[in-house]
């Protein structure tokens, strides 16, 4: 996604900062009750994820909320639960701050989509 993007966002009346960013217009309307729909505005799309980011750096108190280790806020990474390709979206309920190392461990099951080592190219 362009990082230029207008994106819709739910913002957290207490704190001003985004707490989910949807995809569309649409999904926004759908998933937001009636009664909340004040908390939704249009913002970049980066400032949008620095915005949850950092509610999760927040709620991790500087430790990987996964495996303990110290993190700061440069270093962590945003994991998320459940992954946007299955249904998930960025936020801050479905994210998690985690390090390097962790996040690694927690996508060693996914196929990468790009290879420097492409057996197509091999093949040729």
């Amino acid at each position: 996604m362009r990082l230029d993007k207008l994106v819709w966002v739910e913002i957290d009346p207490d704190t001003r900062y985004v707490v989910r960013i949807f995809k569309s217009q649409k999904q926004m309307v759908l998933q937001m009750p009636y009664a909340e729909c004040g908390t939704t505005q249009q913002m970049l799309y980066k400032v949008a994820v620095w915005d949850v980011r950092h509610q999760c750096w927040l709620r991790s108190k500087g430790e990987c909320e996964l495996c303990g280790d110290t993190v700061t806020e440069q270093s962590g990474q945003m994991h998320e639960r459940q992954h946007r390709g299955k249904g998930g979206e960025i936020s801050v309920a479905n994210s998690v701050f985690v390090c390097a190392k962790t996040h690694k461990r927690e996508h060693r099951d996914r196929e990468p989509r790009w290879s420097r080592h492409d057996s197509r190219s091999e093949a040729a």
